[in-house]
């Protein structure tokens, strides 16, 4: 058969991959590190043998790697550690291995081969610990360095309520006495579905009375006209205050246009919602999403009745410096919209990272 090369977001996917395709008897080629993935050519051809060997020797089983395990490990053999400088020598001669022993060597390993490519300068972490389930289950490193009480010794629990409290915002005062909230957000992201929830949203639990709308909102007349039907329905001081909501078309000219506004218009408070879709890759948010660059932005998970929220969108959010406000699905206006919760957070990440544990 010939090689294959199998990217993943690190090695211990890789690994998984390969064994799944190749069996545990493949070889390793190459391991290295691209655009910020794993990627590992693997083999299960034989090698290829420089000096020329008699029959006997060919045959002879000892002589060579009784499994993929025992591959992984000549990888690591005499690798030095960063941290202190010590030769990490591992055993690669062949021995009786029954199947428990295989796969918890292999396992081991994988953990070992992930710590060397990462450039890791820590201690080693046990294979099964409450850390190694989050990174399996989709926790990035870059995250981990702007979450606050991160610790990478924590229990698993601890962890993931550092993790939930870096991820969501909780109610602010700020954001409930705007009175303009423009929206914005991909296309298909489910912006339409989430304005006609919140606009209920306002009326029944913020008390804001009737909001008016703006739909497809693009260049400068349009900010224009949504200035100027601010001022003519508040001049009066009405109360309670008109307030309305801004379907932001053209995400490309938003912050220009949005930059224009605020400085026609100092006096009127504004909020930015972010409407993002469920069920993207980390990849995908980080190189799709624009980041966070205000101080009133705030963050909706949309479509939540599709599909749940991973633990690598949460740390790709995280990472665009967002904090998300609400939930959102797409069932009925008077339901799938609320707040969110760190308990709920975490008690999610929590299950998600228990799977792997598991695994």
């Amino acid at each position: 058969m010939a090689e294959i090369t199998v990217k993943a977001i690190d090695s211990a996917a890789a690994m998984e991959e390969i064994v799944k395709r190749l069996g545990v008897d493949a070889l390793i080629v190459s391991t290295r590190k691209v655009d910020g993935q794993i990627e590992i050519v693997a083999t299960n051809d034989e090698p290829l043998v420089v000096e020329r060997k008699s029959l006997a020797e060919a045959n002879d089983n000892s002589k060579r790697p009784t499994s993929f395990a025992d591959v992984l490990s000549s990888k690591v053999v005499k690798s030095k550690n960063v941290s202190d400088d010590t030769i990490i020598d591992q055993d690669t001669t062949n021995s009786a291995k029954t199947g428990f022993e295989i796969i918890k060597n292999m396992r081991e390993e994988l953990h070992a081969l992930s710590q060397l490519i990462d450039g890791n300068e820590a201690k080693t972490q046990p294979v099964n610990t409450d850390f190694y389930a989050l990174k399996a289950s989709g926790l990035r490193k870059s995250s981990e360095t702007v979450i606050p009480n991160f610790n990478v010794d924590a229990s698993l629990t601890e962890n993931s309520k550092a993790i939930a409290k870096a991820f969501v915002r909780g109610h602010s005062k700020n954001f409930e006495d705007s009175d303009i909230f423009f929206v914005v957000g991909l296309e298909k992201s489910g912006k339409s579905a989430f304005i006609d929830k919140f606009k209920l949203f306002c009326s029944e639990k913020l008390d804001f009375g009737k909001v008016h709308t703006f739909f497809n909102v693009t260049g400068a007349s349009d900010y224009s006209n949504v200035a100027t039907w601010f001022e003519k329905n508040n001049k009066r001081d009405a109360q309670p205050p008109k307030r309305c909501i801004v379907e932001v078309n053209d995400i490309n000219q938003f912050e220009t246009q949005l930059y224009r506004f605020q400085k026609t218009n100092p006096s009127i408070q504004y909020s930015v919602i972010n409407v993002v879709e469920a069920g993207r890759s980390y990849e995908y948010l980080v190189n799709n999403i624009r980041r966070s660059t205000l101080e009133n932005e705030y963050l909706v998970m949309s479509k939540l009745d599709t599909c749940d929220i991973t633990v690598s969108e949460i740390s790709a959010i995280i990472d665009l410096g967002y904090k998300c406000s609400f939930f959102s699905g797409l069932v009925e206006n008077n339901e799938g919209l609320y707040y969110a919760r760190v308990d709920q957070v975490a008690s999610h990440i929590v299950a998600l990272a228990e799977k792997h544990k598991e695994g």
